[in-house]
Order: C-alpha cells, then structure tokens, then sequence
C-alpha cells in the first residue's frame, strides 16, 4: 500500500503521519474488524488501508466527503460511514490524541466532585474562561495586555480597559460566575433540560433571574448548528406541539406549533425549525437550505412533499397508512424517535410560550445530536 509513495518523508509530507504510526494506526483497526467480522455482515468495498488514508486525507486537507469519495471510487455515504467508524476506534484507542483533530476528540463530561474542585471561587472561573479564550484589545485588537485583574484588563499599547466576560452571556451580568458554571454544569447533565423554578431554588435567585440565565443559553447554543448540510442519508418530518394540555390529533394548526426536522443517518445530526404551516412551499425551502440535492431523502406521503422529486432525484416515500416500512425499506423512524426526544424536553417545563418554542426544540437537538462537555459549551458561550 505505501509502495507507491518514494520514501517516509513523501509518506509524511502527503499523508500527515510517520509511516510507523500508520502501522499503528492500522493494527487497532485491524483488531476491531475482526471483531466486526465475528457477527457477520457484507463486506466493505475498499481495504482497511485505504479506508484509513481516506481518513488522514479527510483530518489534512478536510476535502468534502463528496470529493473524497470520487477519488476513492465509492458513494459519498460510504465515505462518510467509514470515515466515522474509523475516527471512532482511533478515539476510544486514546493512543493518538495529539494526531486525531481537535473537532472529532470527545471529552468526557465532569462529575460533581471534579466540577467542585476547580470552581471553587470566582476567580477560578474567570481564569477557566481565559484558559479558553482569545484575549485582544476591543479597542485596537493588540495582544499586548496586563491580565493581573481578569475584571479589569489594560492593553498596553492604547491603553483602554475591559473585562475577560465582554462579548460573552456573562458580561454585565450580576449573578456571580459561581452560579453561572454551576448552571452550566446542571444543564449539560441534564437530557431534557432544567426548570427555570428549579434553578431558582437551587442558586436562591428570582423566577425571572433563572428564566434570563436558561434563556441566554438556549439562545447561543440553539445557533451552533443552522449551517449544516446534509449530505449523506437524510429523513424528514414534522411534528406538531400541543399546548396547554391540547391533544386532538391530526394536522390541524390549532392550539398547535409545527416543528420541522431533517434527520442524518450517517452522522446522526438533527436539525429542526419552527414553520407556520407544512404546506409545499415552506418545507421545500426548508430542505433546499438544509439537504443536498443529492441526498437519499425519505418523507411520508403528506403533499407537502410531492414536488420534490423534480428537486431530489433520490426521493422516496413510505405511506404511513399500509405501513411504517416500504417493501424498499424506505421508512422514518429514525426522525419519529427524535421527535420522542424533543416531546420529552416539552414536558419538563410546565410551559413554554410560543415565542420560544423554537429555541427549546433547537436546544434540544443540540443534546441529541452531541453529548455536550463543559469546555465545549463554554467555547460556544464566549
């Protein structure tokens, strides 16, 4: 396999590794597919050797999947699929952290001794924050600054002032960062999100002071994820919220909000919005924005979703009323399982006013589709 590169400083040069760490690499992928191969299963296509350069090529260059996997003579969901199974081995590993790209690593989450240890003071939270952000002048953007006070931080070069929390959810903010990281650490160990009455009484604040901190939060991380594309095998739906203990069923607007959600099998992503009606003109909106057109789509047989076989080639339906699986094996089940999450999330809160139903479901779809470390979610809060 490597005989076609000159030498090891070709191999480095082009791959990104040493040759002795890709035979590493390659041993403890090798072990794991026997493993795989024990319970049976179709073959792969392309050797583990090429899966794993595919993969070193994709952590140097981050070609997309699609130009991947043309040069590799394979569909770019195959691309994908591998391209994951081997990024997780080479995680759980945890021999090459210092290859394996910052984006892929996962972190495990921070048990309450271990949290209580660090943030003990506010000081260790604003230094916590420093570790992770990049400092520069507001004023003249110089690196150039006297951090002794981290509340009050001088640049050197145009002498202006200001504090470690400017441009984050914390600045200006007079609830100690005491609180704000305990909160943060209730929120991501919770599945379905926290009550804004049980913040309340755990940091001994208002109502409203609990409900302000929630809502800054969900409004930051419901951002982190409206530019992905899907790319891969998507499914989409919707999904109709009741409110005020409203349960008639069917399609009907009343007393009810539409949730829309496309569903990635490869990767696992959700992404969900709040539209006001399924008619054919939003959902294809939707989903021109949010899946490529080339994708594997599967819908049920609403109308909404008629035309969009003149859009998506691959398009295909199941009808819900002969079954939940076509004879094809067209089916949504992924995406209706989703939507139990998300109901789930609604039904800790006693209620959720219209106007924020669609930063809940994103919220919500932000834990689905990661499992959230503490550094992560204060990087996306900073």
């Amino acid at each position: 396999m490597l005989k076609k590169y000159k030498d090891d400083q070709e191999f480095y040069s082009l791959v990104g590794i040493k040759p002795q760490t890709f035979y590493k690499m390659l041993e403890i992928l090798k072990i794991a597919e026997s493993k795989q191969k024990y319970y049976g299963g179709r073959k792969n296509k392309i050797v583990i050797e090429e899966r794993l350069l595919m993969t070193l090529e994709y952590w140097k260059d981050y070609s997309s999947y699609i130009v991947i996997a043309k040069r590799y003579n394979i569909s770019h969901t195959s691309c994908i699929r591998n391209i994951f199974w081997i990024e997780n081995i080479l995680i759980k590993s945890g021999i090459f952290k210092e290859i394996i790209p910052a984006c892929t690593s996962v972190e495990e989450k921070m048990n309450w001794n271990e949290f209580n240890s660090i943030f003990q003071t506010e000081n260790d939270c604003l230094k916590y924050i420093a570790k992770l952000k990049i400092m520069k002048c507001i004023r003249c953007a110089s690196s150039s600054l006297n951090t002794s006070d981290l509340r009050r931080i001088r640049c050197l070069n145009c002498n202006q002032t200001f504090s470690i929390l400017y441009g984050t959810i914390f600045y200006k903010s007079q609830t100690q960062m005491t609180s704000w990281f305990y909160l943060l650490f209730r929120w991501i160990n919770t599945k379905h999100g926290i009550p804004a009455t049980d913040v309340a009484r755990e940091l001994g604040v208002t109502y409203k002071t609990a409900w302000r901190m929630c809502h800054e939060i969900r409004t930051r991380i419901g951002n982190q994820d409206a530019g992905f594309i899907v790319d891969g095998t998507a499914q989409m739906d919707e999904m109709y919220l009741s409110h005020l203990g409203f349960k008639k069923q069917g399609r009907s607007l009343f007393n009810k909000t539409l949730i829309v959600g496309v569903y990635e099998k490869t990767s696992h992503k959700l992404i969900v919005k709040v539209l006001k009606n399924a008619d054919e003109k939003n959902l294809l909106r939707f989903a021109l924005k949010h899946i490529f057109t080339e994708c594997c789509l599967f819908t049920d047989s609403w109308k909404g979703y008629v035309s969009f076989k003149n859009f998506y080639p691959k398009h295909e339906i199941v009808n819900h009323e002969v079954g939940y699986v076509s004879p094809t094996g067209v089916n949504t089940n992924h995406i209706e399982s989703a939507w139990k999450h998300i109901r789930r999330t609604f039904r800790t809160h006693i209620r959720v006013s219209k106007h924020n139903i669609h930063l809940y479901a994103k919220e919500s779809a932000y834990k689905f589709n990661n499992i959230p470390s503490f550094e992560t979610v204060i990087l996306c809060l900073i």
